[in-house]
């Protein structure tokens, strides 16, 4: 997750785009992103042959990323 939150704050996603790859936890799901100014468009593939976009603020992203990051530091404590 501080990967991607670094590449998200420097708008420079890793170059095959892979997003939320976040182990045993994604597995039936897989995100790709790309980054557009200061939007994110996020394609997401749950299995079930049908792909969902989304389209969010990076800002956003970067904020929801230093609280789950945050708050598993905490937990880890």
């Amino acid at each position: 997750m501080r990967k991607e939150l670094q590449e998200l704050k420097l708008h420079k996603m890793n170059p095959d785009g892979c997003f939320l790859s976040l182990g045993p936890t994604t597995d039936d799901c897989s995100c790709q992103i790309t980054l557009s100014g200061e939007e994110a468009r996020l394609l997401f593939d749950v299995g079930d042959e049908a792909v969902h976009v989304a389209f969010l603020p990076i800002s956003y992203l970067v904020n929801i990323y230093e609280r789950v990051i945050s708050k598993l530091e905490a937990h880890r404590a």
